[in-house]
């Protein structure tokens, strides 16, 4: 696997952090009427708080989702490092899977994918995601006499997954996610001593990376309340340790 340069690897893990909640919440919020041996209003909302830790730091979140219709809903949240993020998505439903289609503009720029779920028998669900993502805000660094600017690769993200419903009140996921980048980040300098007479601009391409990182995911169900933790391992950078809690009414 080749690996993703260390900027790409900081911008993924804070929007890793920043997009919470376990996929059988998110199941629950896109598709209520996927929810196993539970019933649904046709309309749904969701409003949630989660804390994330990534590198002894903690990130807060807030996130909503509401039904604007039976098949098309807005979501949106914001973080405590400023990051935000709203979308909009359809969804379509046949008797053996349901699909949404989303469109994103957050902090970094936007993204548009597709979520897939099929019910298998059940207590299982499994689910696909996949996203394309043009990065569209650059990192502008000013020191004494030296800028530089990095501008972050647009890349693919995917996900792959299972749900299983081990009870009632009990949800238990587990994902495989990759992440690939589909150009080359870049790194230009620009360094001024005048009384050298230096004059010296660097342009760095990085090479196209890819990373992968695992996720495991708890929700429990208590009346209109959806605690749940998740847990993502990454190999080669700081893991991700997440709260919240999901109010759906």
């Amino acid at each position: 696997m080749k690996s993703i340069s260390t900027l790409s690897i900081a911008l993924l893990c804070i929007t890793s952090a920043a997009h919470g909640a376990s996929i059988s919440n998110d199941i629950a919020v896109m598709f209520p009427e996927m929810e196993i041996n539970q019933q649904s209003e046709p309309l749904y909302k969701s409003v949630g708080f989660d804390v994330s830790m990534h590198d002894g730091e903690a990130i807060y979140t807030a996130n909503a989702s509401v039904d604007i219709s039976e098949t098309w809903r807005v979501f949106g949240e914001y973080n405590n490092e400023h990051y935000w993020e709203v979308g909009v998505g359809k969804s379509f439903y046949t008797q053996a899977f349901a699909i949404e289609l989303s469109a994103k503009a957050s902090d970094y720029g936007f993204s548009a994918g597709t979520f897939w779920a099929m019910p298998l028998q059940e207590d299982y669900v499994v689910f696909a995601d996949a996203n394309y993502n043009w990065n569209t805000n650059d990192l502008s660094i000013e020191a004494d006499r030296v800028s530089s600017v990095y501008t972050p690769a647009d890349s693919v993200d995917i996900q792959l997954g299972l749900l299983w419903k081990a009870h009632e009140y009990l949800g238990i996921s587990y994902s495989f996610n990759q992440i690939y980048e589909t150009k080359s980040a870049s790194l230009n300098t620009d360094i001024t001593l005048p009384e050298y007479d230096v004059s010296h601009k660097h342009h760095y391409l990085y090479g196209k990376g890819s990373m992968n990182y695992h996720k495991l995911s708890i929700t429990s169900k208590i009346w209109k309340l959806a605690p749940y933790f998740s847990y993502s391992y990454f190999a080669d950078s700081e893991n991700i340790y997440e709260f919240g809690l999901a109010f759906n009414f």
